[in-house]
């Protein structure tokens, strides 16, 4: 099923793929915004990649681009798959 997820800042996120869903975005301390937006696409093809349907896949890219944001630069602070918290892969 195709899905088109957008990404809305710092309003957090959206898909549509039959049926649209919408994530909030995540609390925390932001310390660096560099490469989030990739971060955020890596764990949606993740998440394609391992057919995790929409609401899963938003919830892990949220997930990844936020903890990216805890470190400076564009890769610290990118969570290794171990990291995420199991009901997200």
């Amino acid at each position: 099923m195709p899905v088109s997820p957008a990404r809305l800042r710092c309003r957090g996120c959206t898909a549509a793929a039959g049926a649209s869903g919408r994530r909030g975005p995540l609390q925390g301390a932001v310390v660096d915004t560099t490469g989030a937006g990739d971060a955020f696409v890596g764990g949606l093809l993740y998440g394609l990649c391992q057919g995790l349907p929409p609401e899963r896949m938003l919830a892990l890219a949220a997930a990844v681009a936020a903890a990216k944001c805890t470190a400076l630069g564009a890769r610290r602070g990118l969570p290794l798959r171990d990291a995420v918290r199991p009901d997200l892969l």
